[in-house]
């Protein structure tokens, strides 16, 4: 059950835009969807050999309140770093979502 008392953070859900410049030239920007109240259910991390050295590889998964707009395109910001969404779950009869992301960088 998700209380009102654990959403205890604030996230922004963005969606990848273009606009188009004077010149006509597409540039990619992030679009805020929602600001929502959140709950952080974990913050692992793991260490993942690449081949240049060792990565950080950051999943974090956000509960919120059901929204049907979510998509594996979009990113959510939180504390001022880019999360990318990698999958999402509908928790009861859309009651509440749980969104899995991985860290993407800093904004």
């Amino acid at each position: 059950m998700l209380r009102a008392g654990h959403l205890n953070s604030t996230i922004r859900l963005e969606r990848n835009t273009a606009t188009m410049s004077a010149a006509g030239k597409r540039t990619p920007a992030w679009a805020t969807l929602a600001t929502l109240r959140a709950e952080v259910v974990r913050l692992p991390v793991e260490e993942i050999q690449k081949e240049k050295g060792k990565a950080v590889k950051r999943p974090v998964t956000f509960r919120t309140w059901f929204r049907e707009d979510v998509r594996l395109e979009d990113r959510i910001v939180f504390g001022g770093f880019a999360y990318i969404v990698k999958g999402f779950t509908e928790l009861g009869r859309r009651w509440a979502i749980e969104i899995q992301t991985e860290l993407d960088g800093a904004v």
